[in-house]
């Protein structure tokens, strides 16, 4: 099967294709737009000519062929920072962190973790 590939500058509508970090959450939140989000364990940007305006395509690899980028909205990334702000521990504020750019899977186990956290009242951030 091809490996299936989408360009960084078209990925999701005519959004941006970015690897997922922290900084890439501030940036949602800071440009008040979504981003469509990769990791690099599945796979990677490759300079393909005719692209426009980057020149580059993700390729997602053999494991992940069947992925599509992750859709981050302003509120899901929002959210995320509102909890990192409020972890009183820094271990566990650089976990969160870290955990963003990890995986999917941990990216997905952190969104519902916040989510989960939203939705109780008076819930503790400090928990790990």
């Amino acid at each position: 099967m091809p490996r299936r590939k989408t360009r960084a500058s078209d990925a999701v509508g005519h959004r941006a294709v970015v690897v997922a970090s922290f900084d890439q959450l501030e940036a949602i939140v800071r440009q008040r737009t979504g981003m469509a989000f990769v990791w690099p364990d599945e796979g990677a940007f490759q300079q393909e000519a005719g692209v426009e305006p980057t020149g580059t395509v993700w390729r997602f690899n053999e494991p992940h062929a069947d992925f599509e980028p992750l859709w981050v909205d302003p509120s899901t990334a929002n959210l995320m920072l509102q909890v990192h702000g409020a972890l009183t521990r820094a271990d566990l504020r650089q976990r969160l962190v870290e955990r963003v750019g990890r995986d999917r899977g941990a990216f997905g186990q952190l969104v519902e973790f916040c989510w989960s956290k939203a939705s109780s009242r008076g819930a503790s951030f400090t928990s790990g």
